[in-house]
Order: structure tokens, then sequence, then C-alpha cells
């Protein structure tokens, strides 16, 4: 009998989940998705950036250290991780790239042609024009 029961409950379980809908995506959420793809540069620190979607690779370069890392995009946040760093050849003004990567958050769409990283103060880490 309880074997019976159990089958009624999932039936009723998987029925009801088919005939549920599914959230609509409103345009605003739709047009909040950051396309990083490609290759991105920041002017001030010679910062260059190059994202790989398909394989969510991420590597940051200033001529002075190289981060590479993975990532994962849980819309609108952001989780990088298995971050790996050259040893910096140079002497960098400002934070390094692999403490930008595990500060960030979130990454926006600041103008059609630039993106920013922000913290979870919203503070803005790294902002990075397409190249």
């Amino acid at each position: 009998m309880k074997f019976f029961s159990f089958i009624i409950i999932l039936f009723t379980l998987i029925t009801s989940c088919s005939t549920s809908k599914l959230p609509i995506q409103t345009a605003s959420t739709a047009d909040t998705k950051v396309l990083l793809a490609g290759k991105w540069k920041e002017t001030n620190m010679n910062v260059k950036v190059y994202f790989e979607e398909e394989l969510n690779k991420v590597v940051l370069s200033n001529g002075c250290q190289v981060v590479s890392a993975n990532y994962n995009r849980f819309e609108p946040a952001i989780l990088f991780s298995n971050i790996t760093s050259t040893q910096k050849t140079c002497e960098v003004q400002g934070m390094d790239l692999d403490q930008i990567l595990k500060e960030t958050i979130l990454i926006k769409n600041r103008t059609n042609k630039q993106i920013v990283f922000l913290n979870e103060n919203q503070e803005e880490l790294l902002i990075l024009n397409k190249n």
C-alpha cells in the first residue's frame, strides 16, 4: 500500500510540474546580461583581459603579472575559481590582478562597449573597454 501511495504522490508531482508555467524573462533581465566574450582593455593600468565564454575561462595581464581563472555566472553575479597567478616581474601600483578577481562578485555593463568589475560594496575594481 505504501508503494501505491508513493506512486500516486509521484504522479501528482510530475503532472503538476508539467502544467506549471515557467517564469517569463522580462526584457530588463535579458538586457542586463553582460556579454564577456573576447578581448577587453583597461588603459590606465595597461590591463588586458580575454574571456573565453565557451570554456568559462578568463586571462588577465598587465605586463608584470598574468592571472588566469575559471568563472561561473549566476546572473547577475559571477564567481571566479582556480585563480592562478605568475610572480610579478615589476612593481605594480594598485591592486594585484588576482586580488581583483577574488573581490569581484558582479560584472555590469557601464556603457555599450564598457564593463565594470564590482565588489560586494558596489565599488568599481576594474573598468574595461571592448578591444
